[in-house]
């Protein structure tokens, strides 16, 4: 089956994009760049959700976090619901 349309067009991007890739039989192994140990962290994703990063705008707005961990729901309710958690 041939690309078409729009197709044609990403195809071209990604095969740009892939020219200059050089593969070669060495070890592969995760980098996180975003941490000094580059380990990945829950902190360190955190952060670059949140705060955005040279390589990526912040892309998410502040998360409601009192919203989700005490929400305005009445203590009978919240007991009711507790009991099966």
């Amino acid at each position: 089956m041939r690309p078409r349309g729009e197709e044609v067009h990403e195809l071209e991007l990604t095969m740009a994009l892939l020219r200059n890739v050089v593969l070669n039989y060495d070890h592969d192994e995760w980098v996180w760049k975003w941490h000094p140990s580059e380990m990945f962290t829950v902190k360190s994703f955190y952060s670059v959700l949140i705060q955005g990063h040279s390589d990526y705008p912040a892309v998410v707005e502040q998360f409601p976090f009192k919203l989700a961990w005490d929400p305005p729901v009445p203590s009978n309710v919240k007991s009711f619901f507790g009991q099966f958690c």
